[in-house]
Order: C-alpha cells, then sequence, then structure tokens
C-alpha cells in the first residue's frame, strides 16, 4: 500500500507543481476526495473461480477553481499533458457569487407566484388575504464537458481548442410556492 500511496501522492505533487508554474494560488487547487482500494485479479480453474490480492489502488480527486478564462484553462491542460500524471480530466463551469443571483431569482419568482395568485383569484372571482405560508427551492444548472482521461487528448490539441469556447448561458431556477387565506 504505501507504494500506491507514494505514487498518487508524487503524482499530485507535480501536477501541483505545473500549475503553481502557471501562478494558479494554492486555496484554488482543493482535495475533494482521497481513496484507496485493494485490487484483484481473478483466477479461473476448471468449476473454480477465486481472487488473488494484487495490491492497492489510490486515486485523489483535485478541484481547480478558476475564473472564466479559456487562455488559462487552455494552458492548465496543455501543462497537465506534459506530466507523468495521467488523470481523468473533468470541466465544469459555474456561477461563483450565488447569493446575489439567487436572490433576484427569489425576488422574480415570489413577484410571478403573487401575479399568478391575483389572475387565479380574480377567475374564482375571490380575493386574496394574508400570505400564509411561503417555501422555495432552487435548482442550478451547469454547463459540463464529459469526462476525458488525457489519453483521449492529443497533444497541443485541448489546449488551442479552448481559445474561442463560448459557455452556454448558466441558469438558475426558483420555486416558489405560495399560500394565502381566500376571501
Amino acid at each position: 500500500m504505501l507504494a500506491s500511496l507514494k505514487k498518487v501522492n508524487d503524482q499530485v505533487e507535480e501536477l501541483r507543481k505545473a500549475l503553481y508554474s502557471l501562478n494558479i494560488d494554492k486555496n484554488n487547487i482543493v482535495t475533494k476526495g482521497f481513496y484507496v482500494r485493494q485490487e484483484y485479479k481473478s483466477l479461473r480453474n476448471i468449476g473454480e473461480i477465486a481472487n488473488e490480492f494484487v495490491g492497492y489502488k489510490t486515486s485523489h480527486i483535485i478541484e481547480l477553481n478558476i475564473a472564466y478564462d479559456t487562455p488559462l484553462l487552455g494552458k492548465v491542460i496543455d501543462k497537465n499533458s506534459n506530466t507523468i500524471v495521467v488523470p481523468r480530466i473533468s470541466i465544469a463551469f459555474c456561477v461563483k457569487n450565488q447569493d446575489n443571483i439567487k436572490n433576484q431569482c427569489l425576488d422574480l419568482a415570489v413577484k410571478e407566484a403573487t401575479s399568478c395568485a391575483k389572475v387565479l383569484a380574480k377567475a374564482a372571482e375571490v380575493e386574496l388575504g394574508e400570505l400564509l405560508s411561503i417555501n422555495h427551492s432552487f435548482s442550478e444548472v451547469y454547463v459540463n464537458q464529459r469526462e476525458m482521461s488525457r489519453a483521449e487528448l492529443p497533444r497541443g490539441f485541448i489546449g488551442s481548442s479552448f481559445k474561442d469556447m463560448n459557455v452556454k448561458d448558466l441558469s438558475f431556477k426558483a420555486n416558489v410556492t405560495a399560500e394565502w387565506k381566500i376571501i
């Protein structure tokens, strides 16, 4: 197990050094998971199947948080392709400061719920009374690229392919449920 841990630690350190060389702050490189599992190979004899322990497999999940900067993203991936590390890469775009957007969504959702309630009350020939309860929930839409391993990417291809990338709009959805007393 020590050899497996040393290997993953060496690879992660090389990856970090490559990112530091691009002036990426160490606080933007965070560990999201670290796993060690036993690895076996199946041995088959006539009528029997047995598992033989072959060692340990480790994985270290790292998240890199950078501003939307396609040239930098291309450099990150190009720099990574020149290391000994062979990671799986998954790219996701999200909104950095979500509080302001969530507040705007809530404001609009409450106004829409109120407007709909007034239309319904008018159609039912009743009046809205006091607001009895209000609840909300959010859903956020992320733009994701499929996960890919470096082995799938031709050297030099990926960095140049990001320079003109136009990310689809990110969207939030706020659901508001409001209950009014009917008069």
